[in-house]
């Protein structure tokens, strides 16, 4: 089972299917008998490489860590670039190449490409020699390389950096190449400059003689969503001698019951690259999982390694188009439902501190069901929260909980037809509760497994289009039948298409009328086309103005004048309405402080930097985004060390709404990963009081041009009276002037 294409990666299996993490591989043995090779020349193409004092290109193999390169002059955008490195006289059997660089420097952004390649050439003039690409080339954290490798996709003999967060030393191993005289590097970065911000680059023989020698992670440090296959490289790192696994197995670790169905080569030849594939299943989990993976081999000095498998399973995000749908009636069946204190109503009132018993006290007629009536207008049904009390009232665990939906309009709730939702998931997301409850989900029915959970957590399923209802069927494990409920939320993801509920023909006024289902928050155009071939049907032209139609719940209904044609096509375009400024600020009505808006100091600043409100002159951008006024730090000169100064907005009104999101332009000049800027939501109406972080590190050099910044508030900050604070935190050391943080345009819009 050897791979056969060498990719540093994750085989996602699972819904989101996104690496976030690297496979990291550290502490490998062979590096000891590694021999470090002097890099005794180089150069840029077509560069122009750096010449400056103090940054040549050439101190990036001075063998001094401290110094730093850029091997590109400032301002230049050609790309790709070509390193190309000398290496000192004799015949050496390379087999590692050490990089340490500074990912991101410069607003460069992430690296694109690094395409390694080796010459055994001896051409005075470097770029006449012929490079040929490495193969089974793998990144690895080595002994003395930093704690982790870059998170990265290698691909045959380039590497794709996947973020710009790494800095340090990290190794590069391919099958080993003799009498090698130079390497050369092609690459490519993210941003506009194309400059390779480099600390040192190492070049190594291998000396090694044990064989065969395994070489493999000692850890792996990934994040991923939910199930998934973890593949882990292996390597034969020996020259004559096959290399034979006689067993492979997850031994320990905390969680090693998430790790299971371990697959391994049996044999690798020498050089060759293998796979070790485990598969990860967290269940409805979220958090950090450990196991710890034994490999059993005939490697001479370590027949028995281990690897330590850190997964991390993060908060799912609120699926995208998420939107509230009203519960507006329900009904319990058989019942007798609650008709005394704590009515069934409390579960769909929209307040979490009202509850129901859903029955009567005494109650044992089971299974139960519950019958829920959404609102009209066109539901993309996919999410149910359910806010419950396990076990109260004796009722020990929920045994059973099974999910139906309706498309139905009867006003006899029992008497609806309900159908099984599919690929149904328990799930915690953003705003519910941690951890999430010990379930097993069968089909459509969801199975307690104690009687823990206490809050919020969310139901997911296929979207299900027209949905009028939901059916709960429900038993618990007690001897009373009563269902502790705070609340349950039913929740619609994006529509799928808009139902036309009539169309009729006026003969005296000779005239047409369409009617459709509406909803508040949507906008309509009625198209038309004579020839139902044409593709998109958004193409198709606006019949008599019928255009940007408001919506008027529970129907809209256009009439116009019958068309002459014999045959015509219309379609009802739906699309959401634009969203509703609740806030705007410019800095234009004067160049000052606007009413409302506050500056202030925290306990460690010096007093160098404050906020001004302006023209800009002198430093940073040429104009405000829209002149002639913006706000900014010092305006019109570099800011100062040891600065902790904010900007607060007046108090914004989110008290009645269900989203809302922060929109602003920014030109930033801030010293990279020592400085920053950053954006705190706090309560108007509570001193101040934090309610969540926004953006702890808002940083970047030498920015071209203004960049818009939008960002959605967090669930915690609706029904609130808010204020935004825009905060700038300094060090005591700015070794070059930055210009700081411009802000232009400041608007909250809700939906």
């Amino acid at each position: 089972m050897a791979s056969a294409t060498p990719l540093q990666r994750v085989r996602s299996t699972g819904l989101f299917g996104a690496l976030v993490g690297c496979l990291c591989l550290a502490a490998s043995p062979c590096a000891a008998a590694d021999t470090l090779v002097d890099i005794v020349d180089g150069v840029v193409i077509p560069g122009p490489q750096r010449d400056a004092a103090g940054s040549e290109h050439l101190l990036a193999w001075d063998g001094d860590v401290n110094t730093t390169t850029f091997s590109t002059n400032s301002g230049t955008q050609t790309a790709p670039q070509r390193t190309l490195l000398a290496l000192e006289s004799g015949g050496h059997l390379l087999s590692r190449i050490r990089i340490n660089d500074v990912a991101g420097n410069d607003n460069n952004g992430r690296m694109q490409q690094i395409t390694v390649r080796v010459t055994t050439d001896t051409d005075a003039d470097l770029s006449a020699r012929t490079y040929t690409e490495v193969t089974n080339l793998m990144v690895l954290a080595l002994l003395d390389d930093a704690p982790t490798a870059p998170n990265v996709n290698v691909t045959s003999a380039t590497i794709e950096h996947l973020d710009a967060l790494h800095d340090g030393f990290y190794s590069l191993t391919f099958d080993p190449i003799p009498d090698v005289t130079g390497i050369e590097f092609e690459w490519a970065n993210e941003g506009p400059f194309k400059h390779w911000t480099i600390r040192e680059i190492e070049a190594y023989a291998t000396t090694s003689t044990e064989d065969p020698n395994l070489l493999v992670a000692s850890q792996v440090n990934i994040e991923l969503p939910g199930a998934d296959t973890i593949l882990i490289r292996l390597r034969n790192g020996g020259q004559n001698q096959n290399l034979n696994i006689s067993n492979v197995e997850i031994t320990g670790g905390a969680q090693q019951g998430a790790f299971t169905n371990v697959e391994s080569p049996d044999q690798l030849t020498p050089g060759a690259v293998g796979t070790v594939e485990v598969d990860f299943d967290p269940g409805n989990t979220l958090g950090d999982f450990e196991g710890i993976l034994t490999i059993s081999s005939d490697d001479p000095s370590d027949p028995e390694k281990t690897v330590t498998i850190n997964v991390t399973r993060p908060e799912p995000p609120v699926p995208t188009g998420d939107t509230l749908i009203d519960i507006v009636d329900g009904l319990v069946d058989p019942g007798p439902s609650r008709t005394s204190n704590n009515p069934p109503e409390n579960a769909y009132d929209g307040d979490v501190s009202s509850l129901t018993f859903m029955t009567e006290s005494g109650s044992q007629t089971a299974p139960q069901h519950t019958y829920l009536d959404l609102e009209d207008g066109l539901h993309n049904l996919s999410r149910i929260r359910i806010n419950d009390v396990a076990g109260n009232d004796n009722n020990g665990r929920m045994l059973r909980i099974t999910i139906r939906v309706t498309t139905n309009n009867n006003p006899d709730l029992a008497a609806r037809t309900y159908n099984d939702v599919t690929n149904m998931a328990v799930q915690r997301l953003e705003g519910d509760a941690d951890p999430p409850p010990n379930v097993i989900v069968t089909g459509n029915s969801i199975e307690h497994l104690d009687t823990a959970h206490d809050g919020f957590y969310s139901v997911t399923f296929d979207p299900v289009p027209n949905a009028t209802g939901i059916e709960l069927e429900w038993e618990n494990e007690g001897p009373f039948k009563h269902w502790t409920i705070r609340e349950i939320e039913a929740y619609s993801g994006a529509p799928t298409g808009v139902r036309i509920t009539e169309i009729s023909y006026n003969a005296f006024a000779d005239s047409i009328s369409i009617s459709w289902e509406s909803k508040d928050g949507n906008l309509y155009n009625l198209r038309s086309e004579t020839d139902l071939s044409v593709s998109p049907t958004t193409d198709w032209p606006i019949v008599g103005g019928n255009q940007d139609i408001v919506a008027t719940p529970p129907e809209n209904t256009v009439t116009f004048s019958r068309p002459a044609d014999l045959a015509r096509f219309y379609v009802i375009e739906c699309f959401p309405a634009p969203p509703v400024a609740v806030f705007s600020e410019n800095f234009d009505t004067a160049a000052a402080l606007p009413p409302g808006w506050t500056t202030g100091t925290n306990p460690t600043d010096t007093g160098s930097t404050t906020w001004a409100f302006g023209t800009p002159s002198g430093v940073g951008p040429g104009a405000a985004n829209s002149p002639p006024n913006c706000a900014a730090t010092n305006l019109g000169s570099a800011y100062g060390a040891d600065s902790d100064i904010y900007l607060r907005t007046p108090a914004i009104d989110l008290t009645s709404a269900r989203g809302a999101t922060l929109n602003f332009d920014q030109w930033v000049d801030i010293e990279a990963r020592f400085d920053f800027g950053q954006i705190r939501l706090l309560d108007a109406d509570a001193a101040e009081a934090e309610i969540a972080v926004l953006d702890m590190t808002i940083d970047g050099e030498d920015p071209a041009d203004w960049e818009s910044y939008s960002k959605k508030l967090p669930a915690s900050a609706l029904g609130k009276n808010v204020r935004f604070e825009f905060r700038l935190n300094t060090d005591d050391f700015d070794p070059d002037p930055f210009a700081g943080w411009y802000l232009d345009n400041v608007v909250v819009t809700v939906p």
